[in-house]
């Protein structure tokens, strides 16, 4: 990870805590909020885009 990935991470975050606070909101399955998570960070981790 480099300097210039610290926006992309940031953004994944944020993009993150606002699926939490709907999945809260509609009470979704959590499992779906902890997969779709991790396959986002798991993206930048390795260097794609989604």
């Amino acid at each position: 990870m480099g300097a210039g990935d610290l926006g992309r991470w940031a953004d994944a975050w944020q993009a993150i805590g606002r699926a939490h606070d709907e999945t809260l909101g509609l009470n979704l399955d959590r499992g779906v909020l902890v997969l779709d998570s991790f396959s986002k960070l798991q993206s930048l981790a390795m260097g794609t885009n989604r």
